[in-house]
């Protein structure tokens, strides 16, 4: 029986000066919609409980008179677990196809702030890639799905003001690295008339002009499951305690709870119900924790 999983590989074959655009999230964050709107023709839309894009696709498109790849690849997290898992080795293939890359991290606004499965993701990329030469790589970050203006002033004024610093600052928790660089947050208002138009596609690529793009190499492959989440979410509780109500808390271990009996019952999905509940408080002490750097 062969091993499915490509080996691992910890550095990248530069491939002549192709530039690439990746655009790495969860999934439902619009990454494929967002790619579409740049001139790709990427498979866009919603899936029940899963991610609509399920392998790595490329498309080659002529930006501002150059050539640019443009990358499509899975969300990260999903319900099932094995699909996290395999997600996060199509996005360690993807990384490793020797291009110079601009990446991006894409994030799907809520009235809360980012989530912990936001985070963790960025956490986790961060971690693995390096410039070549060992230099750290600049991120920059699209917020989708901007609802109203309460949505987009939490957003610029916790977030995209300092670029997610006063937040990374705060996530000093044991065994997760906040180092991370982000050199720019954009705030997309949610418009299906736009995105029909793909009028979005001026206001992503005065930004893309300004990423300058870079040689990667992989440290280590990026490894996710779910249960990286369920602690994640559990560090998050021990750190923000002070912001959680006694309900939030309540929710999470219900939430938990419900999806291991599930789980145990042999019932498909259990434990990403559990961890969808659980994850649905944590973000709630996250709103707490943004809101708590005007007291500092």
């Amino acid at each position: 029986q062969p091993n499915p999983d490509p080996p691992p590989a910890y550095t990248c074959n530069a491939q002549s000066n192709k530039v690439a655009l990746m655009f790495i999230g969860n999934s439902g964050a619009g990454k494929s919609t967002l790619l579409s709107q740049l001139g790709g023709d990427f498979e866009a839309g919603v899936a029940f409980m899963e991610g609509l894009t399920t392998e790595v696709g490329e498309q080659v498109v002529t930006l501002d008179g150059s050539e640019v790849i443009l990358i499509d690849v899975p969300g990260i997290f999903e319900f099932e677990d094995e699909r996290t898992r395999l997600n996060a080795i199509k996005l360690t293939e993807a990384l490793k196809r020797g291009y110079s890359y601009k990446l991006y991290f894409i994030l799907s606004a809520t009235n809360r702030g980012p989530s912990s499965a936001e985070l963790l993701m960025m956490s986790k990329v961060n971690d693995c890639v390096r410039q070549v030469g060992d230099a750290k790589i600049t991120f920059r970050v699209i917020v989708n799905h901007v609802q109203n203006n309460q949505v987009f002033d939490l957003y610029d004024k916790n977030i995209a003001q300092d670029n997610f610093q006063t937040l990374f600052g705060k996530l000093n928790m044991k065994g997760y690295s906040f180092d991370i660089t982000i050199s720019s947050v954009i705030l997309l208002a949610f418009d299906e008339e736009a995105i029909k138009r793909k009028a979005l596609k001026d206001t992503i690529l005065s930004d893309i002009k300004l990423h300058e793009e870079a040689q990667v190499t992989l440290i280590k492959d990026i490894t996710v499951t779910n249960s990286d989440l369920t602690a994640f979410d559990a560090a998050i509780i021990a750190l923000m305690s002070p912001f959680l109500l006694v309900g939030g808390v309540a929710g999470l271990a219900i939430g938990l709870v419900i999806g291991t009996v599930t789980l145990a019952s042999g019932a498909v999905g259990g434990t990403g119900y559990g961890i969808y509940k659980g994850t649905t408080y944590v973000t709630k002490g996250i709103k707490k924790l943004l809101k708590s750097k005007k007291q500092d």
